[in-house]
């Protein structure tokens, strides 16, 4: 190994995190059953509570300060609600704010 470059080692690496972080960002789209999950056979109440929280167009940090988390538990659990429902993170959003419409859920509720 008298041509090795360390650098080259850095650049493959690069180059594998972002392969990786495509193919995770792609693989809930294999994964998908035909029907979508319903959050309430899946969610349990306080990430229940969180997802409508965030289709109501809050913040992490409206979020956090109204239960008494930090923001990086509100991350948390967002991360794990992604994963339950299968969905992309920049789809979260939308999908809770269609879920909360659909359930008749009111701001004044939560």
């Amino acid at each position: 190994m008298k041509n090795y470059d360390p650098s080259l080692s850095a650049v493959l690496r690069d180059r594998m995190r972002v392969v990786k972080r495509r193919f995770l960002d792609a693989l809930p789209f294999w994964t998908v059953a035909a029907d979508p999950i319903d959050p309430r056979t899946v969610l349990d109440s306080r990430e229940m509570e969180i997802f409508l929280l965030h289709g109501m167009r809050k913040t992490n940090s409206e979020i956090a300060f109204r239960l008494f988390l930090s923001i990086d538990s509100i991350d948390a659990y967002l991360l794990i609600i992604v994963k339950k429902l299968r969905i992309r993170r920049r789809d979260l959003q939308q999908a809770a704010a269609s879920y909360s419409r659909g359930s008749g859920v009111e701001g004044n509720r939560i």
